[in-house]
């Protein structure tokens, strides 16, 4: 071994060796220290010119980038710049429910929607076929309920007939005249929906430019509305008369619990405006029977959809007109007001 320049000559090779603190380095390793030692200096070079910025430049940069001053938030908040505060615009309590419970919900109503779509009638025929031509009935999600020569069976929708196509978000309302075919388990498919010759349809909630089928192929729309428990709410029974205008459709304002009237010509004069206007108005009491043939008689022969407010009286109205319907009905509670 010796210094630098010298060889040393083992086994037919030579190799350069250099003595560094006692230890001896080949020729391969001190190349790599001068290469390493040369882009030291080099950096440094850069560094000193302005080419190559300085790490903790760049962090500090990056620092005052964090650190710039955001407006501070409003803490002076009045009633008075929002206006008048109205009680209704506001939600007093807010229901918060599980994640799934839509889900779950869907689920029960599906298999309840189907236990009674499929349970046996003593007062129905069976019938084995389901091929032909029949009317919805009922409408869930994805199912439906098809009235065939008098039998009722649950129903899916062919999974090529859709309504992207259309201005409407669903296929099928209760009205449709469908055609249908037997699935072999004792259900249909609706395999086509007739033409329609009416429409009650409204805006849909979340796609405002297409519209949801509420029903089809009915005559006129009932309107019914409670005098008192509730109070009598004539904006929306206008919304109600235009969109049957607009849909073509005969509408029937219906004034149920006259009974609970303090004043009778107090309910005269809110029902003025529309008589005036020709709309045909029926004062009617499903308590003492009040009115009740003449809304039999409005009824008799024409397919008609009801619609109003929850508590109105609508199902004890329909068992006033048809008993035996042996449909639900409750009292109305506080918040009825």
């Amino acid at each position: 071994m010796c210094a630098i320049g010298h060889r040393l000559v083992e086994s037919g090779r030579s190799a350069l060796f250099m003595n560094v603190g006692g230890r001896v380095l080949t020729n391969g390793e001190l190349e790599h220290h001068q290469n390493t030692d040369k882009r030291v200096k080099k950096t440094e070079s850069h560094i000193e010119q302005g080419r190559i910025p300085r790490r903790t430049d760049r962090i500090r940069r990056g620092q005052r980038r964090n650190l710039k001053p955001k407006p501070p938030r409003s803490k002076n908040w009045t009633l008075e710049q929002y206006g008048d505060w109205e009680q209704h615009d506001h939600q007093l309590r807010e229901r918060i429910l599980p994640i799934d419970e839509g889900d779950r919900r869907r689920a029960l109503k599906q298999a309840a929607f189907r236990t009674a779509a499929t349970k046996p009638s003593t007062d129905r025929p069976v019938q084995t076929t389901v091929d032909g031509a029949g009317k919805v009935v009922s409408v869930s999600s994805g199912l439906c309920v098809v009235e065939i020569d008098g039998v009722r069976l649950q129903c899916r929708v062919r999974s090529g007939l859709t309504a992207a196509e259309t201005s409407f978000t669903n296929v099928v309302a209760v009205g449709d005249q469908v055609i249908m075919s037997g699935d072999g388990s004792g259900g249909g498919i609706i395999e086509q929906v007739l033409p329609r010759s009416s429409i009650l349809a409204r805006p849909d909630v979340f796609n405002s430019h297409r519209r949801q089928v509420m029903a089809a192929n009915v005559d006129q729309l009932l309107i019914v509305s409670s005098w008192r428990e509730p109070h009598f709410w004539p904006e929306l029974v206008d919304r109600c008369v235009i969109a049957a205008q607009l849909s073509g459709l005969m509408p029937v304002v219906c004034i149920n619990k006259i009974d609970l009237a303090e004043d009778m010509q107090e309910l005269d004069d809110a029902i003025l405006p529309y008589e005036m206007l020709g709309h045909l108005v029926v004062k009617t009491s499903a308590a003492t029977g009040g009115g009740i043939d003449v809304l039999r008689e409005i009824l008799q022969g024409s397919t008609t959809a009801l619609a109003g407010m929850s508590g109105t009286g609508k199902s004890s109205l329909i068992s006033a007109v048809q008993p035996g319907l042996d449909l639900r009905v409750a009292e109305v509670g506080g918040s009825g007001e």
